[in-house]
């Protein structure tokens, strides 16, 4: 194909309708990937993470990551990010569903990773999730008492207040105001990043009784008869 990625409209229909990479156009032109991004750059092509609709195609219709659609237009998913925003183009959040969760989790056995990376969420959303939607995680957990750690217990005591504030000091299950405990959703013993530890958005407000029910649901039955004869 000799030089024809000096000139615009060639560059334009091989890297913007035909939605080459430029790696593909340096090899098929024998020059180095720099010298098409440059090229690229000097004569003013624009890739289609410009185009509203096509992002909106892309990200929206057929459910590409962010660093899916990166790939595709040869820049980072973060760039992408900024043009999604920058037009308000959303998509449901799939990952919140029970079945369809399920589906990836289970059926096709994505990891926890795979399916973070492909809805552009960290992995601690799927594993938050899986946990409220009651899909059982693979691997090994270890049960209460294993592997002790040394929490921070001022921090954690900060937290119980932080999250029994966001709830109006009243359980989440039954509305009740007396007796209450803050919850892991995701179990301390199950992850013990900062996030998961002391992150809100894994913490719940409940009563001494629904958080023993909580523990008993999950097989934590020790822990429950603990609770249940806990005075506060």
């Amino acid at each position: 194909m000799g030089e024809r990625y000096k000139y615009r409209t060639w560059l334009q229909h091989v890297y913007v309708d035909l939605d080459w990479t430029q790696t593909r156009i340096a090899e098929e032109c024998d020059v180095s990937t720099r010298t098409v991004g440059n090229w690229i750059d000097k004569l003013g092509v624009v890739k289609n993470r410009h185009d509203p609709a096509w992002l909106t195609d892309k990200y929206v219709k057929e459910y590409l990551s962010q660093r899916q659609i990166g790939e595709l237009c040869d820049t980072g998913s973060s760039t992408i990010g900024d043009q999604l925003r920058k037009h308000g183009i959303e998509r449901e959040r799939r990952y919140r569903d029970q079945s369809w969760l399920r589906e990836k989790y289970e059926s096709e056995e994505l990891t926890i990773h795979e399916i973070a990376d492909a809805v552009d969420v960290g992995d601690y959303a799927i594993r938050y999730w899986l946990v409220k939607n009651g899909i059982e995680r693979r691997g090994t957990v270890f049960p209460v008492g294993d592997h002790p750690v040394d929490y921070d217990q001022t921090r954690l005591a900060k937290w119980a207040e932080r999250v029994k504030e966001r709830d109006g000091h009243a359980c989440v299950a039954c509305s009740s105001t007396e007796r209450l405990h803050a919850h892991h959703v995701v179990p301390k013993y199950e992850d013990r990043s900062e996030e998961m530890l002391y992150g809100l958005d894994n913490g719940e407000t409940l009563c001494r009784a629904c958080h023993a029910k909580r523990h008993r649901e999950r097989g934590d039955e020790s822990l429950a008869r603990l609770l249940r004869h806990t005075p506060h």
